[in-house]
């Protein structure tokens, strides 16, 4: 499973953004551990933005992990061929983020 977001959303919309892509794929992360892979990746899209804003985008979304209750884990991979960089968001945190927050997350984003 793969995410693709814009490098000009702040962190809270990028918070949000996490939290609404595990709640719309959260028969795919409570599979077992043997059928799913370690980590979701997450993409951060370059935009015709300045460099430095650019830049920036990677450290906002490291913090915007640390906004949802329980926190998530999210880890800087590496640069695709499209010179953009990669994140992994971690499936454990995901599912223990879910536990915690399924019943109102699926009100607000699974219908």
């Amino acid at each position: 499973m793969a995410l693709t977001v814009p490098c000009c959303l702040g962190e809270v919309m990028l918070a949000l953004t996490f939290e609404m892509f595990i709640t719309v794929n959260a028969a795919i992360i409570f599979k077992p551990a043997e059928a799913s892979s370690s980590g979701l990746s997450i993409t951060l899209k370059r935009t015709q933005t300045c460099e430095s804003e650019y830049l920036s985008a990677g450290s906002r979304l490291l913090s915007a992990a640390r906004i949802p209750q329980p926190a998530l884990t999210v880890h800087y991979t590496a640069v695709n061929a499209s010179q953009e960089q990669v994140f992994t968001l971690d499936t454990l945190s995901a599912r223990q983020w879910l536990r915690h927050n399924h019943l109102w997350a699926s009100e607000l984003w699974a219908h």
